[in-house]
């Protein structure tokens, strides 16, 4: 059993004030039989009140509405995961037959990635 601690932050800012915002979120992560989100909270500022409901995937929506002007939106989704290994993990980590693989590149010396430098 494994526990993870999952913290997401989403800014926006804005060059001119903003007269509102409509938000609609999917950051609360769903619980089924290999995972449990044990907590969940949703913090945004300007500070607003949040609504939930679930969408016709079963997902759960937060949603809120800031009416008054601002430049910057913060939100913040935190939370608590228990996870259960699951039988099938080891294998659906494996990759397909004739699938196509992923290269990745190392960064240059300078921090910039280069295209020639191929991890190996």
């Amino acid at each position: 059993m494994n526990f993870y601690s999952i913290r997401h932050l989403t800014r926006y800012r804005y060059s001119q004030p903003i007269s509102q915002s409509i938000m609609e979120t999917r950051m609360h992560p769903r619980s089924d039989s290999n995972q449990h989100c044990l907590t969940f909270s949703l913090s945004v500022s300007p500070r607003c009140r949040v609504f939930s409901y679930r969408d016709h995937q079963g997902n759960n929506v937060q949603h809120f509405d800031i009416p008054g002007e601002h430049t910057q939106l913060v939100i913040v989704a935190e939370s608590v995961i228990e996870q259960q290994p699951s039988p099938t993990s080891r294998i659906s980590s494996l990759p397909m037959p004739g699938a196509p693989s992923t290269t990745w590149l190392k960064p240059a010396t300078t921090g910039r990635c280069c295209s020639q430098q191929v991890c190996r």
